[in-house]
């Protein structure tokens, strides 16, 4: 599982790195979480 602050360092990372818009990444940025389970798989 992976943390909060594992989530901020990859997506800090990409921000950074990537975005075309000139926000960039906050530490008090608002964040979404959900964690999905997997009902069913197909052969």
């Amino acid at each position: 599982m992976s943390s909060l602050r594992s989530w901020r360092d990859i997506h800090r990372r990409f921000f950074t790195e990537h975005a075309t818009h000139d926000r960039g990444f906050a530490e008090d940025m608002p964040v979404v979480l959900e964690r999905f389970s997997v009902l069913h798989t197909w052969s």
